[in-house]
């Protein structure tokens, strides 16, 4: 299911802290999502889905979010999902976004 609240942090500038992920329901049906801060040289946000492909998300003012149809960030890995993020600096690389900062 759906978890998270918030940490009440800043990301590092290349970093990104979810503050909630998981699946939801939606008028439409299931959706699983992430959403939380994005430091301040995160310009772009996506997500290799097993049934979708490469999902892209949104980012602005200091915050992402994520979302695409389906259960399948439901029962999301302990250590977390694996993002690709893009960078102001028109780099890019694999970030992985956790709610390791929950469980401390």
């Amino acid at each position: 299911g759906y978890s998270g609240s918030g940490p009440g942090t800043e990301p590092e500038p290349r970093g990104l802290l979810p503050a909630a992920m998981g699946m939801g329901s939606a008028g439409a049906g299931e959706l699983s999502m992430v959403v939380g801060a994005a430091g301040a040289d995160v310009a772009g946000v996506s997500y290799a889905s097993r049934t979708h492909g490469e999902v892209t998300g949104s980012v602005a003012n200091g915050h992402f979010v994520l979302w695409f149809p389906g259960d399948e960030l439901q029962d999301y890995p302990s250590g977390g999902v694996e993002l690709l993020v893009k960078y102001s600096d028109g780099s890019s690389g694999p970030v992985m976004a956790s709610l390791d900062w929950a469980n401390n």
